[in-house]
């Protein structure tokens, strides 16, 4: 039966279930990458260094593709459920970096001298003049992928977002 939105109640609590899955992914995403940036550059050669700054960049990847999944899982859960608000400002730049970080073969050699940048290189530069990708910032209790991306600030808010959609799933019988 259609809602008022023109989602079926199914379609709805798939939409909020993706939300949970990405706030779930985020959250040991976030543990992975804590747990790999201590270790970064740690080993007992120069291989296994590599190897462990390998593991950390891997991991910061990571966590830029699931927030882009999250800002998307977030975006039409917002429709279903408008309560599900989300600050943008604080997803965008997770998915510029997501889209420079997977085509880092053309955006990284022209990020180092910030000539002829590409697409969302271009943006980002636009919107963030000293962010860093493939960078993590520490700056007062916060760390900040490239620089910009808050990653405490957002691990905080998706526990309200958490919350709210348990809550939701709940109050309509959902299996949560």
């Amino acid at each position: 039966m259609p809602s008022e939105a023109g989602y079926v109640t199914g379609q709805r609590d798939l939409i909020l279930d993706d939300v949970l899955h990405w706030v779930w992914s985020w959250q040991l995403q976030v543990h992975r990458l804590s747990l790999s940036t201590l270790g970064e550059g740690q080993g007992r050669d120069e291989l296994d260094r590599r190897k462990s700054s390998s593991a950390a960049s891997l991991d910061e990847h990571l966590l830029l593709v699931v927030g882009t999944n999250l800002s998307r899982a977030l975006i039409e859960a917002s429709k279903v459920h408008p309560p599900l608000t989300f600050p943008r400002e604080l997803l965008d730049p997770l998915v510029l970096l997501r889209n420079i970080y997977e085509h880092w073969e053309e955006q990284r050699p022209t990020f180092r001298n910030r000539v002829d940048l590409h697409r969302s290189g271009r943006e980002f530069a636009a919107s963030f003049p000293d962010g860093q990708p493939w960078s993590i910032k520490y700056d007062g209790g916060e760390w900040r992928i490239g620089g910009v991306a808050a990653i405490n600030e957002i691990t905080t808010l998706l526990a309200g977002v958490e919350m709210e959609v348990l809550g939701q799933r709940q109050r309509a019988g959902g299996r949560e």
